[in-house]
């Protein structure tokens, strides 16, 4: 029999061991806390010392408004803060730290040191250890403020075994600093390890503040777009790449909300989401998100880091981020392909503080340029040889379009007098080659099918009822979710319904006739909105239904399909590639050695 225990209280010292733990766990948190005491206080420079990895020593140095004696006597202590001071406060938070718990769990892991001095008065020095503070004294300091915190975790060792090593944890500071850096390019911010300088970011505009954040990534400003969208209770300022540049992870998909970096999946989604037509699959864009929402619809008082937070209109936001990438993503295609009068939007494209590498034109995502080898290869008399379609080609072009399966494109028996441009025919069956305003394009015929097909399957999503409906499982979270999501799916073609204790598909689009047990798991995954699992289904059927690499298509069904891609909004297929390379003729000339 277990013996019985009697409730008693803790000890205090105890207990603010324990409180520590909640807010530090490694240096980078003090960091973190650090960070958001000196951007709070004002400061436009900031300074940050780490000895082994911050385990030994830790030093942040700002030149903020600082603290008076009275404010310094009583810092370190538990819930101690200028930052609210009643419960509807937690409500309407404007400043990053808020709690009060930062200093005083400091004091109870580590030896920490504050000297402060505010404008007009004397600065001040308290030291505290072990629950014991010296001070306030009078000591020598500039304005602002300075942290000392020595010898982490020498009272609690349990906590200090967990630690990695010193590279691993300086590596997770500097990180911090990167993080805070990003939303307040205004303040310059340095990094010193072991008394070496190794990060310095001087005041700068934002786009200018994420190249030097990432200099190792080498990013050439051109490639950022800075956008800001205005929505009621929130604003989205959002520094985005161009399709040119993207990546295998998330990693630099960044969220931050009211100047906060923070975890959110479905907000990461939401700008994958945006980037979907014009990047291929497994590739992701980088992208880093500012909203700035009312502090009334927004709790961060959920988690010790403030990492996680609750917001009221999250949905919103999520749309939003949407269609401000798709809306920047489609205007710039049109642009990129000479087409001047563009549709209105209500995007701003903040460019007034931006390098002025960013007003040079984008290369195109898919220009070609020939290597030296490549170029030394063409013959510069070459001419396009012009012989009879094969009547081989034609039927096999016929037998391609013949299923029932394929939208088949009529055969016309000569070529547009309207056409714009010129065939000169398919090369290595993959590809045909199309001049066009003084542009070469090498059009990629499987992804222009399937962009074709997609674009017609768009328009294609009428319900028709199932002759037996079709019953499914799910979860009851995906219950709550299809519930919220009924008339999103309708919209799509997509009918459920709940009958005899569990959910029915009861109607798909003709072009899903085939496809119920694929859209059933979709639905049972809960892989994305009605929107997005539908864009899926389209993207799985026009590939298959789409033309190959090495079908052989005859003349009059290549100008056909010419046609319509180059009539294309988005000239990238439905996973994100590109449906064509390009070379100018200058481009081809110079890549000869021929004068232009």
């Amino acid at each position: 029999m277990a013996e019985r225990r009697h409730i008693r209280e803790l000890d205090p010292y105890v207990a603010q061991r324990i409180a520590a733990g909640e807010v530090i766990d490694r240096p980078q948190a003090i960091i973190r806390e650090l960070l958001d005491n000196s951007i709070d206080a004002g400061a436009t420079k900031v300074d940050i010392f780490l000895e082994d990895g911050g385990i030994s020593l830790i030093k942040v140095i700002d030149n903020g408004t600082g603290m008076d004696r009275e404010d310094l006597s009583i810092c370190y202590l538990s819930h101690t803060t200028s930052k609210i001071s009643t419960i509807d406060d937690l409500y309407a938070i404007r400043t990053l730290g808020f709690r009060g718990e930062a200093l005083a769990s400091m004091a109870a892991c580590s030896k920490l040191r504050i000297v402060s001095k505010s404008e007009g008065n004397e600065a001040y020095t308290v030291s505290v250890r072990d629950g014991a503070a010296e001070g306030p004294v009078e000591s020598g300091h500039p304005n602002g403020t300075t942290v000392e915190i020595r010898d982490l975790f020498y009272s609690i060792p349990g906590r200090r075994k967990f630690l990695k090593s010193p590279q691993a944890e300086t590596a997770a500071c500097r990180k911090m600093v990167v993080e805070k850096a990003l939303m307040h390019p205004k303040i310059q911010f340095r990094f010193f390890s072991q008394d070496t300088l190794r990060l310095f970011l001087p005041e700068n505009n934002p786009v200018g503040r994420i190249i030097d954040a990432y200099a190792s990534q080498k990013f050439d400003p051109v490639f950022f777009t800075r956008l800001n969208e205005v929505c009621g209770n929130f604003t989205l300022d959002l520094t985005c790449s161009t399709p040119s540049l993207y990546r295998n992870d998330r990693s630099f998909i960044q969220i931050f909300v009211n100047n906060r970096r923070i975890d959110d999946f479905a907000l990461v989604q939401a700008v994958q989401y945006g980037y979907t037509d014009y990047l291929p699959g497994g590739c992701f864009p980088y992208c880093f998100v500012s909203i700035t929402i009312d502090p009334e619809l927004v709790d961060f008082n959920i988690h010790p880091a403030k990492r996680e937070v609750k917001l009221r209109i999250g949905k919103e936001i999520h749309h939003q981020i949407v269609e401000t990438i798709k809306q920047y993503l489609y205007t710039e295609q049109r642009r990129s392909r000479g087409e001047t009068q563009v549709s209105q939007t209500t995007l701003t494209f903040q460019g007034e503080d931006e390098p002025a590498a960013r007003k040079t034109q984008e290369p195109s995502p898919s220009r070609w340029s020939p290597s030296a080898s490549y170029a030394a290869s063409v013959r510069p008399t070459y001419q396009p040889t012009v012989r009879k379609a094969d009547e081989e080609w034609v039927s096999k072009a016929r037998e391609i379009f013949s299923d029932e399966e394929r939208p088949s494109y009529p055969v016309t028996e000569a070529a547009s007098a309207s056409d714009d441009f010129i065939y000169h025919g398919q090369v290595f069956g993959v590809f045909l080659v199309v001049e066009k305003d003084e542009t070469l394009y090498l059009i990629d015929q499987h992804a222009a099918h399937e962009r074709v097909i997609y674009e017609e399957l768009k328009s294609q999503v009428a319900p028709q009822p199932l002759l037996v409906p079709i019953p499914f499982e799910v979860t009851d979270d995906v219950a709550d979710y299809i519930e919220n999501q009924l008339s999103a799916f309708k919209s799509q073609g997509i009918i459920l319904e709940y009958s005899g204790g569990s959910w029915q598909l009861t109607a798909l689009p003709n072009y899903a006739r085939t496809l119920e047990d694929e859209i059933i798991t979709f639905i049972q995954q809960e892989v994305g909105s009605p929107e997005e699992i539908t864009r899926k289904l389209f993207a799985t059927i026009s590939c298959r239904r789409a033309v190959k690499e090495g079908d052989v298509l005859d003349d009059h069904t290549a100008r056909d399909l010419i046609r319509k891609i180059l009539a294309l909004e988005v000239p990238r297929c439905p996973h994100g590639r590109p449906v064509w390379s390009e070379i100018t003729r200058e481009e081809l000339y110079r890549a000869v050695k021929r004068l232009v």
